[in-house]
């Protein structure tokens, strides 16, 4: 009996140790003016630059590229306020667009940016 109880307790504490812990994450859609997703225009989340109470200067950025859907997803481990610039030239024209996402601990953000 003495066996299959500490089998038990063996097994619940591999489940629990093997619990995938959530990610902070942004998942940007990029759309042109039609409403229409972007495939392969580059996403950069950026907070470069900026002072920090304790006086640091902050460099965290993350740069991807729209897949078909016009999405892209970036993975952070803190909450927060992240710069959008998007960018794709097609042919003669640039299009280009920016926003602002804030990231929640533990969560997926889903943030729309439209270029033109």
């Amino acid at each position: 009996m003495q066996h299959k109880i500490l089998l038990f307790i063996l097994l619940l504490i591999a489940l629990v140790s093997c619990e995938k812990t959530p990610e902070t994450r942004a998942v940007i859609t990029v759309k042109d003016i039609n409403g229409s997703p972007i495939e392969g225009v580059t996403v950069w989340l950026s907070q470069n630059g900026q002072i920090s109470p304790q006086g640091t200067v902050s460099n965290i950025s993350d740069q991807q590229i729209t897949d078909s859907r016009g999405q892209t997803i970036h993975v952070f481990e803190l909450e927060k306020v992240l710069n959008i610039d998007a960018q794709k030239t097609l042919g003669n024209n640039y299009l280009s667009g920016t926003g602002v996402v804030k990231l929640v601990k533990d969560e997926t953000v889903f943030k729309t940016v439209l270029v033109n």
